[in-house]
C-alpha cells in the first residue's frame, strides 16, 4: 500500500527501537576491532596459513562469524536490508579475503543482503519485466558493454587472472542492475527512507569516533601505531598522519563527511520535521564535527568541495539558516589547516605563535603544502602514461577497452591513472565511457527533475544532492571510485529518491 510522505514519516517513527542504537554501536565496534587487528598486522591470510596463525586468527574469525550471522539476520527483512545498506558506507572496507576481491567495501555485501531480503519477499522476474525506466536501459547498455570487453579481452589474449578480475567486477555490477530494478520497480517511500535513515544514524556515530581518532592523532606520535606501520596508523583508523577511520583511503573519507553533512544540514532547515531531540542533537553534533574529520583527512579535494558547501548554502535561502549553523566550525577548521594536509602539523604550526617554546615553528613551516597544493606532477605522469596506452592501442581496444576491473591493479600491466573517468577509458574503451556518462547523466537528470517540483520545505533536498554529486565528482577526478560503497548507496538513494517524487507528482 502507498502512503504519503508524512504517514511514512510516522511509521518509522513507530519502528524505531532502542536496540537499534545498540546495534549500531555493536556493529561499529566490530569494525573498529577488526580494524585494529589489521593494523597489527592480521590479514584473512592467516586463516588459510597454518605458519601465520597467532591467538589473533581465532579472535578475528569469532568477529567475522558474528558479523556474519548478523547480515544473514538483517536479509530476513527488506525493511531492514535497506536501513544496513545506509549504514553500511560507514562502516567501511571487509578484512581482504583472498579469492573474493569482488567483496571489499562492506557496502558490497550489504547490496547483495538488500537484493536477496527483497527476492525473498518479491518475485524478482516480475520485477525485472515491469521495469522499463530507461535508466535501466542505459545501464544495461553499459553492463553489456563491460561483459563483451572481458570476453574480447580473454580470448584475444587468454589471460586467466584477467577473466577473473572482470567476472568478479561484473558480479558487482550485476547485483546493483537487480538492486536499481528493485528500486524502480517499487517506486513507494519505504526504501528512501530505511536508507536515508540508516545513513545519517551510522553518520553520527561515525563522527563520534571521528571526534576520538582526531584525539589520537594530536596526541600520538607521528606515524605510530600498534606496529609502528605507517599505513595503518592510530590503530587502524589513520594513514600515517591522515584520518581514514573505517574506510580504504583519506579521500573517501573526506567525501563521505561531505555527504553526511550535506544530508544533516539539508534535515536541520526542516525544522518541524526534526522529530525527537536527541536526532537533532546528533545532527548538529555531526555538522559541527564534519569539518574538523575532512580537513583531518588532508584530503585537497576535500577542502575544496567543503568550502563549495558552505559557500552555496549560504546563498541557497532554504538551507541558509542550517548552513550558518555549521559556518564557524567550517571556517575554523579550514584555517588551522587549509595549507597543511596534517592537522596535527597544522595545529601544532598554530600553537608554535602562541608558544614558541613549545613548537618548531621553521620546521613545521617545512610541511606546507604553498604552490603544491593544486600541483599535478602527481598524478600528471599516471595520466599520461594512461592517455598512451590508450592512444596506441588497436581500434578493438580504443573501443571496448582492456577488460572491465584490469585498471587500479599494482600486479596490472594496464596502468592505474587515478582517474575514474580515464580508468574507464582503460578497461571498457570509449564506448563504455560514453555508456556509463549517458546512465549518469540520465540518473542525475530524472533526480534533480523531480526533486524541484517537491514541497517548498523539501526543496533543500536539491542542495543536498548537488553537493553530494560535486564531492562524488571531485573525488571521481582524483581517484578510481566507480563501485565504492559511497557511490553506490547515493546512486540508489538518488535513484529511489526520486522514484519516489514522480510517483507523488503523478498522484
Amino acid at each position: 500500500m502507498n502512503t504519503s510522505i508524512r504517514e511514512m514519516r510516522k511509521l518509522l517513527e513507530k519502528i524505531r527501537h532502542p536496540l537499534s542504537l545498540l546495534r549500531l554501536c555493536g556493529l561499529f565496534a566490530a569494525f573498529v576491532v577488526l580494524g585494529a587487528l589489521r593494523s597489527y598486522g592480521w590479514s584473512f591470510n592467516a586463516v588459510l596459513n597454518p605458519a601465520l596463525q597467532t591467538w589473533i586468527t581465532p579472535f578475528a574469525c569469532s568477529f567475522l562469524l558474528a558479523i556474519s550471522v548478523f547480515f544473514v539476520w538483517v536479509a530476513q527483512s527488506p525493511d531492514r536490508a535497506s536501513y544496513y545498506l545506509g549504514v553500511s558506507v560507514a562502516l567501511g572496507v571487509l578484512p581482504e579475503i583472498p579469492k573474493l576481491y569482488l567483496l571489499k567495501d562492506v557496502a558490497h555485501l550489504a547490496l547483495f543482503v538488500f537484493v536477496v531480503a527483497h527476492w525473498r519477499s518479491s518475485n524478482l522476474v516480475q520485477e525485472f519485466r515491469s521495469v522499463t525506466d530507461i535508466r535501466v536501459k542505459s545501464y544495461v547498455i553499459f553492463l553489456t558493454l563491460a561483459v563483451v570487453s572481458v570476453g574480447l579481452n580473454f580470448l584475444m589474449r587468454g589471460d586467466v587472472w584477467q577473466l577473473k578480475v572482470g567476472l568478479l567486477g561484473l558480479w558487482t555490477l550485476g547485483v546493483l542492475l537487480v538492486a536499481l530494478c528493485v528500486i524502480l520497480a517499487s517506486p513507494g517511500l519505504r526504501i528512501f527512507f530505511h536508507m536515508y535513515k540508516g545513513f545519517l544514524e551510522s553518520a553520527q556515530i561515525a563522527a563520534a569516533l571521528g571526534v576520538t581518532a582526531i584525539v589520537m592523532l594530536l596526541v600520538t606520535p607521528y606515524s605510530t601505531g600498534v606496529t609502528n606501520d605507517g599505513r595503518n596508523t592510530l590503530w587502524g583508523l589513520g594513514y600515517f598522519d591522515r584520518l581514514t577511520l573505517l574506510f580504504d583511503s583519506p579521500s573517501v573519507l573526506s567525501c563521505y563527511f561531505l555527504v553526511a553533512m550535506s544530508f544533516a544540514i539539508c534535515e536541520l532547515s526542516r525544522h518541524a520535521e526534526v522529530a525527537k531531540r536527541w536526532s537533532r542533537a546528533g545532527l548538529l553534533f555531526l555538522v559541527q564535527v564534519s569539518p574538523w574529520i575532512i580537513v583531518g583527512s588532508g584530503s585537497r579535494v576535500g577542502k575544496i568541495t567543503l568550502l563549495i558547501l558552505i559557500l552555496t548554502g549560504l546563498i541557497c535561502k532554504p538551507v541558509r539558516r542550517a548552513t550558518l549553523i555549521a559556518f564557524p566550525s567550517a571556517l575554523l577548521a579550514m584555517w588551522v589547516s587549509l595549507d597543511f594536509q596534517s592537522l596535527s602539523s597544522a595545529v601544532e604550526f598554530r600553537l608554535g605563535h602562541v608558544f614558541p617554546e613549545f613548537f618548531d615553528i621553521q620546521s613545521l613551516a617545512k610541511l606546507r603544502l604553498g604552490e603544491r597544493f593544486m600541483s599535478l606532477e602527481e598524478r600528471g605522469d599516471l595520466l599520461r602514461h594512461s592517455y598512451h596506452v590508450i592512444r596506441e592501442a588497436p581500434l578493438v581496444n580504443q573501443l571496448f577497452g582492456f577488460g572491465y576491473g584490469v585498471a587500479g591493479y599494482r600486479t596490472s600491466p594496464y596502468s592505474e591513472p587515478h582517474n575514474q573517468f580515464v580508468g574507464l577509458g582503460v578497461e571498457v574503451g570509449n564506448l563504455g565511457v560514453l555508456a556509463w556518462g549517458f546512465f549518469a547523466m540520465i540518473c542525475a537528470w530524472r533526480a534533480f527533475t523531480v526533486l524541484r517540483h517537491l514541497p517548498r520545505s523539501q526543496q533543500s533536498s536539491v542542495w543536498a544532492f548537488s553537493v553530494c554529486l560535486i564531492s562524488i565528482l571531485g573525488l571521481a577526478v582524483s581517484y578510481q571510485i566507480g563501485t565504492k560503497g559511497i557511490v553506490l548507496v547515493l546512486l540508489l538513494l538518488m535513484v529511489s529518491r526520486s522514484g519516489m517524487s514522480e510517483y507523488k507528482l503523478r498522484d
